[in-house]
């Protein structure tokens, strides 16, 4: 189940819920992130499959499949990018499309990459992941990893190989409202 909560309702004590969705998956879902520029949500299962979702209508917008559940996602903000990672340690980075009247990027849904977190030939899942972007400098992804590893990536070249990637922010959209109620 998603449940968009408006954090403003649930201070003053009335009914938070102002949207979502009873039925996402066929197993339990296990992470979740939010792309405020994007207007997405991103949710992780243990049907190994990363669900993007409108976050206004609370509607599927994309699927990605990974061979193991799917413990982490993360959108890498400001560009239209997923990284997901499942329980074997396997990272993706994916193109996703902004929802309407957003323009996608010409090659949405497309894997831009796949790492393995390795430890000694071994697999390790990624326990926990980040990313920071500096147009000036560099994009960096920050993971931690189930035997306490650090290691922080510069991923710039990564993004910089996808032709036309560029920043994304629909915020401004007067059509959009985050606000809007729907019964779930």
């Amino acid at each position: 189940t998603i449940k968009v909560h408006m954090v403003e309702v649930i201070a003053a004590k009335k009914p938070a819920n102002l949207r979502g969705k009873p039925v996402c998956g066929k197993k339990e879902i296990m992470c979740g992130s939010y792309g405020h520029n994007l207007g997405l949500i991103a949710t992780g299962s243990q049907d190994c499959r990363a669900k993007v979702w409108d976050y206004e209508r609370v509607v599927l917008l994309d699927e990605f499949i990974h061979k193991n559940e799917v413990q982490i996602v993360h959108f890498i903000k400001p560009f239209p990018l997923l990284l997901t990672s499942d329980s074997s340690g396997t990272l993706r980075i994916w193109i996703v499309r902004p929802p309407p009247p957003a323009k996608p990027h010409a090659d949405c849904r497309k894997l831009v990459t796949k790492l393995d977190n390795m430890s000694i030939e071994k697999e390790v899942p990624v326990t926990a992941i980040d990313t920071h972007y500096d147009a000036k400098l560099a994009a960096f992804v920050d993971l931690g990893d189930e035997n306490g590893e650090i290691c922080v990536y510069d991923i710039t070249p990564i993004i910089e190989q996808v032709p036309d990637m560029h920043p994304v922010d629909i915020t401004g959209n007067s059509k959009r409202n985050p606000h809007r109620e729907f019964p779930i």
